[in-house]
């Protein structure tokens, strides 16, 4: 344990840049998190680009998810006014949620 609190991708250093250290945070968040709560690790990329995925060469990681069929089938009503308050009327990936904005 202490050999693994020693290296260089873990030890944290105030005098590094603040991108460094947040680099250094989000990465030992994601380790800690990744079997209890998959879904933080996404939400903290979107928010911070850290941890840092291996995404294809100008391929972006998607800002939310569609809304599934059944909302269209059952609750278009209501599913048309949320798209249209929140996205512009588009149920578009790339569209920021307004948590991201």
């Amino acid at each position: 344990m202490n050999l693994y609190l020693t290296t260089p991708l873990v030890v944290y250093n105030n005098a590094d840049s603040l991108q460094t250290q947040l680099e250094k945070i989000m990465t030992q968040k994601y380790m800690t998190m990744f079997h209890q709560a998959q879904w933080t690790s996404y939400y903290d990329y979107l928010r911070t680009g850290y941890p840092n995925y291996p995404l294809k060469a100008g391929v972006a990681a998607p800002f939310r998810f569609r809304y599934p069929q059944s909302e269209y089938s059952y609750n278009s009503n209501n599913l048309k006014a949320a798209l249209a308050a929140q996205y512009g009327g588009s149920d578009n990936i790339n569209s920021k949620p307004w948590w991201l904005q």
